[in-house]
């Protein structure tokens, strides 16, 4: 870690180093909260701008209003059109229903002025319903975070900590090189984060879920299965996962694969696809891969009591052996 520090300088990181952008599209009353949570951040001097993707350009006067810049890209990409638009030091992509602690750029600021070459900060977050959002003024938010430098452990450390697209800030000049691939559909920017840390680029988890509230409502894009996700494409998803945990990984994200991946079946295609996986398909799709003994014992314990019993006693010890892990690479700052 101490390779890592740095000594405060005359060129540390300001606000004024930061774009924040936000993505929106036909949600008006979200984007006035979401902005409003950017307005009152401790920390100021920051820019804004609104990419908006709708054709009728609702967030125009939303804009108008608290005086922030406003890009329409009608039915064109809202990610490629914004790449043209990054001329700080970081950006900060913001989703439209998502809101952001007061004290998250303050936040942000410390820990880019602690950390030498800190290309990736990715906030850790917490499920609000949209009308229920709490009062983030004055709630504390802890400076701790998790550090690391390898996108395999990044990965791995995605399935522990619920982290986000919408509100990591990353460098611009890695940003802009960033490729979103449309095979991972809806969830291609999980994958963009973690290729980001290709060249063994560092990167900070904030493990204080109160530094994103992510909107829970009936029209977020989770819940819309008109853009998919579609079962060819999670499955891309689990394959890139395992090439980048499990094959070639270190035994830790080896580890948190294996205990992902039942419950990666389970929710994703319950809450996508409105339906589950079988048993028999999960055998199918497992079989593609090599697995050790003990793992097909954890990957095959629901089919007997045997296997269930050695399934969770192998859980057990992976949960430990993670916890002791991670409690070497904790920073506070």
């Amino acid at each position: 870690m101490a390779a890592m520090e740095r000594v405060f300088s005359s060129d540390n990181i300001s606000a004024g180093d930061i774009s924040v952008f936000v993505f929106t599209y036909k949600r008006p009353e979200l984007l006035k909260r979401t902005l409003k949570s950017l307005i009152e951040q401790t920390s100021s001097g920051f820019e804004i701008i609104v990419f908006d993707n709708s054709q009728e350009k609702e967030a125009a006067p939303v804009c108008c209003a608290v005086q922030v810049k406003c890009v329409n890209t009608c039915f064109l990409n809202n990610w490629e059109i914004s790449k043209r638009f990054m001329k700080k030091k970081y950006t900060l992509i913001l989703h439209d229903d998502d809101v952001l602690h007061s004290r998250y750029m303050e936040i942000c600021l410390k820990a880019l002025n602690k950390f030498k070459g800190l290309a990736v900060i990715s906030p850790c977050k917490s499920d609000c319903p949209v009308d229920s959002y709490p009062d983030l003024g004055k709630s504390r938010l802890k400076s701790t975070g998790i550090l690391c430098s390898s996108k395999t452990l990044y990965a791995a450390l995605s399935r522990v900590y619920c982290y986000l697209w919408s509100g990591s800030m990353v460098k611009s000049d890695i940003y802009r090189k960033a490729f979103l691939n449309p095979s991972f559909g809806k969830i291609a920017d999980m994958p963009m984060l973690f290729e980001l840390l290709k060249q063994k680029n560092s990167a900070l988890i904030l493990t204080d879920r109160k530094a994103v509230y992510y909107g829970i409502h009936e029209g977020q894009d989770s819940n819309n299965k008109e853009n998919g996700l579609s079962r060819i494409q999670f499955k891309e998803y689990i394959r890139y996962m395992y090439s980048t945990m499990a094959c070639g990984g270190n035994s830790f994200a080896r580890a948190i694969f294996l205990l992902s991946v039942p419950k990666m079946f389970y929710v994703i295609n319950l809450k996508f696809l409105k339906e589950e996986f079988s048993v028999e398909d999960i055998d199918l799709f497992l079989r593609q891969f090599r697995w050790s003994l003990m793992e097909k014992l954890y990957i095959s314990r629901y089919k007997s009591k045997l296997c269930a019993f050695v399934g969770i006693f192998i859980r057990g010890v992976f949960l430990v052996y993670i916890k002791l892990y991670l409690s070497k690479l904790r920073v506070n700052f």
